[in-house]
């Protein structure tokens, strides 16, 4: 250990993680060790902040608060402050999953109704203009259910500004989809052959140095296609499905462990840290 011995100590806290009866702990993706964060999980917001990015969302299941049942979850707390999610509706609030990944329970949306809606929603935290670096990231499972599920909007669907994050499981469109709006008229972004369904899974969706990527469980993939200008101050921001002035609509079949947004803090100074942000 003192000679720097950083895979064996990675090594051993595994085996002690994975092999606990209570911890079950389990690391999704080998990352390699050359970097600047300390070995193990992140646990507060400003670990994930560096020169150029700033984390301004984060949902955890350790943040989820419950109904006195225990059968829905009520709210989510954001540990980065600016996003608490909630419902106030019994029959929409997404289910208490049973235990899974790493022994957390997920809120499980039934993709009929459960809807969650950020209490704070009209915030420039989540203006992303064009030039500016941005990733969405997702612990999740869904469906394959034949649909179109969207996992989180900003903004009512199809207005100027807005950003809708799908995930398609039809039989001809099996993919990430984002979807953004100019001069009315919708921009798509889209990876083809990136998902697997009815198994959990990290998703982390965005533009790195320019680049749009998706990476689904450590593969990734890019798009050079168009998206335009998001305005986080426009109105809602969901989790579970999208919504306009009229009714929700694309709901969610599956669940969501954990939601983090990491934004550039200004329009390209030199770029997200592609390296330590994805990781």
């Amino acid at each position: 250990i003192s000679g720097d011995q950083n895979a064996f100590v990675r090594q051993f806290r595994e085996e002690i993680l994975t092999t606990h009866t209570y911890f079950k702990y389990q690391v999704p993706e080998n990352w390699d060790l050359n970097w600047n964060f300390k070995i193990g999980p992140a646990i507060n917001p400003t670990q994930l902040d560096n020169t150029n990015a700033e984390c301004i969302m984060w949902i955890k299941p350790e943040e989820f608060e419950r109904e006195e049942d225990e059968t829905n979850y009520i709210n989510f707390i954001d540990s980065a402050g600016s996003f608490d999610f909630t419902q106030a509706l019994s029959a929409k609030r997404p289910a208490i999953a049973a235990k899974g990944l790493n022994n957390y329970q997920a809120a499980s949306f039934d993709g009929s109704d459960d809807i969650i809606y950020a209490t704070n929603p009209a915030t420039s935290d989540f203006d992303i203009p064009l030039g500016k670096d941005y990733l969405l990231c997702f612990v999740l499972n869904v469906s394959d259910t034949n649909s179109i599920d969207t996992v989180m909007q900003i903004g009512t669907r199809n207005s100027n500004g807005f950003l809708e994050l799908n995930i398609m499981s039809t039989s001809t469109q099996r993919h990430v989809r984002i979807r953004t709006r100019v001069l009315n008229t919708n921009f798509t972004l889209q990876w083809n052959d990136t998902v697997t369904f009815d198994q959990d899974a990290i998703l982390l969706v965005g533009e790195v140095n320019g680049t749009h990527i998706v990476r689904w469980n450590g593969v990734e993939t890019t798009d050079t296609g168009t998206r335009q200008a998001i305005d986080g101050g426009t109105s809602n921001i969901t989790l579970g499905a999208g919504y306009t002035s009229l009714a929700d609509t694309a709901y969610l079949d599956g669940d969501i462990y954990e939601a983090i947004a990491i934004r550039e803090k200004a329009v390209s100074p030199s770029g997200l840290t592609t390296t330590d942000c994805l990781k």
